[in-house]
């Protein structure tokens, strides 16, 4: 009579590898975050209130532009900077890039999730101010600066898993176009009202 075999152990499938997200993917996504959705919606503030404040004062006042640039460091750049390492770790989460072809489906969510995120940056509406409490231009702003922040933090986050491709994304004939128009739409909504 043959004896049973002892019962082995269920084995499971070896877990695939976790490749960690460099810091540089975090600092990138940070910093573009910064100059996207703070400092061009500064600069586009101060054109459009023709360097006033609260509609008072000379035109192009560097008192003005003082207060802008307070609102963007000291109060904007705490949320700013949260809020970025909040989608960096949502992108993060999804499934892991592993071809060029998921790379437009990581910056197309990083892009919508920026855009969502953004409007909960409170201290950006004090840019209110600057536009006599223009509800419209100011809401467009955020999304704006939001979703073009989300969709570079999408492509850091894609960028940090495969280092090969180049610091800035390549785009398409298509996609060039759509980014000028976009900003030409956005600086002539934001244009003064009389130079």
């Amino acid at each position: 009579m043959s004896e049973p075999a002892e019962a082995q152990p269920p084995t499971s499938a070896p877990a695939a590898p976790s490749k960690r997200l460099p810091p540089s993917a975090y600092v990138y996504g940070i910093l573009g975050a910064y100059v996207f959705s703070l400092l061009l919606p500064c600069l586009l503030l101060y054109w459009r209130a023709q360097g006033k404040f609260m509609g008072d004062g000379p035109p192009w006042s560097p008192e003005a532009f003082g207060w802008l640039i307070f609102t963007a460091v000291i109060l904007c750049t705490p949320g700013t900077t949260v809020l970025a390492l909040i989608l960096t770790v949502i992108l993060r989460r999804r499934p892991q890039p592993e071809a060029e072809a998921e790379r437009k489906p990581l910056t197309g969510f990083g892009a919508l999730a920026g855009a969502g995120l953004a409007v909960l940056n409170a201290p950006a509406y004090l840019g209110l101010f600057h536009i006599h409490g223009d509800w419209p231009r100011m809401l467009g702003l955020v999304l704006v600066g939001g979703a073009t922040a989300g969709a570079w933090i999408g492509y850091q986050v894609f960028r940090g898993y495969h280092p090969q491709y180049p610091f800035f994304p390549r785009w398409s004939l298509r996609t060039l176009m759509l980014i000028v128009i976009a900003l030409g739409l956005l600086m002539w909504v934001y244009m003064p009202e009389k130079f």
